[in-house]
């Protein structure tokens, strides 16, 4: 995997248009976005994908990683131009489990050095995200 991190321009703020014809310029564009800023951002790039004539998710895949609020998911209560399939961050839950650790260290004497707890993602697909088949070549994704 390539990973190709947008970058902030004039005034430290993101420039969509600048972003999309960037990073998409060349034959050996991205073949997804990772998405962690908010719905406004997204739809933007989401505007400009489609003004330079890209689908997606047939000619890229976008993928939102935010955090998960109590309330619902990253995107509950913003408005979506489309579906985009999410990988919410729960800190809470992460947290509790970090803590629990930590505790039991403090309190017990549990050795945690090297202990992992692996977390499942709670992935939320809204059709955005393309699959591929064996063979196909390796992803390039711009993180936003």
């Amino acid at each position: 995997m390539t990973v190709v991190e947008s970058s902030r321009y004039e005034d430290d703020r993101f420039d969509a248009i600048r972003f999309v014809r960037e990073t998409f310029a060349d034959e050996d564009r991205p073949t997804a976005i990772i998405n962690q800023a908010n719905a406004n951002v997204l739809n933007r790039v989401l505007q400009e994908l489609s003004v330079a004539g890209l689908s997606v998710p047939e000619d890229v895949s976008v993928l939102s990683c935010g955090t998960y609020f109590a309330c619902g998911t990253y995107f509950d209560g913003e408005l979506m131009s489309r579906p985009i399939t999410e990988m919410p961050v729960m800190p809470e839950k992460l947290c509790l489990q970090a803590m629990g650790l930590l505790v039991s260290a403090i309190e017990q004497g549990v050795k945690i050095k090297g202990d992992v707890e692996l977390e499942a993602p709670a992935v939320k697909l809204r059709g955005s995200v393309a699959e591929i088949s064996p063979g196909e070549r390796a992803l390039k994704v711009a993180s936003r």
